[in-house]
């Protein structure tokens, strides 16, 4: 190989050196970015349907509060969503309590890597409201 062909090698390697510096960082930002997304889509699903399994429990004859918020909690945890707050209306489930509605909110903070600063007050809800079943 001649001195021509080494020199222009070596610049080069600089080159492409330089390139993966500057693009490997934004290539792993957008990689992150893109699981964040995913996962918040998958917190919104699941908030969703921790409020619908839980009302879905609360509207049998002789469930109780504590039986609604285990079952909200069970479906979060599938997930592994953290700090999730549960909302029970009414807050004493009766016999002759008409209809129940549950509100399952997770707070981004505490779930995502990247948009937890950006977006760290914002809570994901669902909630479902359903009529009780009666002997």
């Amino acid at each position: 190989m001649n001195r021509l062909t080494q020199k222009h090698s070596l610049q080069r390697n600089g080159a492409t050196t330089v390139e993966i510096a500057i693009l490997l960082p934004v290539f792993f930002l957008l990689l992150i970015g893109a699981y964040d997304a995913t996962r918040v889509n998958m917190l919104r699903h699941t908030a969703q349907a921790a409020a619908y399994e839980g009302a879905r429990r609360g509207v049998v004859p002789g469930a109780s509060r504590s039986e609604i918020e285990a079952e909200c909690r069970r479906i979060a945890a599938s997930c592994g969503a953290r700090d999730i707050r549960i909302r029970i209306s009414p807050s004493v489930i009766r016999k002759e309590t008409p209809e129940i509605e549950v509100t399952v909110e997770i707070p981004l903070r505490s779930n995502t890597m990247i948009a937890s600063p950006f977006f760290g007050s914002i809570l994901l809800e669902g909630k479902t409201k359903f009529t009780r079943e009666s002997l």
